[in-house]
């Protein structure tokens, strides 16, 4: 659920950046973009959807001495999809 949530916000952030081919990038930098726009609630749920990502890795986990992904971070992430969405005027809480 983590990497299709990191998915759908890198893919949410292209289509809002209007981005294509050679100018599409990855989510940390999309990221960076939404800060340099004031975007901060998008930027923040998006930077949660990518630190979550990368703790559900095994290398991270021992790297960094991380906690195992739960059920309740995978909510949390389809959560920050839905207000990523709903900050940019791209859906709407209903």
């Amino acid at each position: 659920v983590i990497d299709r949530a990191r998915d759908a916000a890198t893919h949410i952030l292209l289509a809002y950046f209007n981005l294509q081919g050679a100018a599409a990038k990855d989510l940390g930098k999309l990221i960076k973009r939404l800060e340099q726009e004031n975007l901060t609630i998008a930027a923040n749920t998006a930077n949660i959807i990518a630190r979550l990502h990368a703790r559900a890795k095994p290398s991270e986990q021992e790297k960094r001495e991380l906690h195992a992904i739960r059920e309740q971070d995978a909510e949390l992430a389809i959560q920050c999809v839905g207000t990523l969405l709903c900050e940019l005027d791209l859906a709407e809480w209903r």
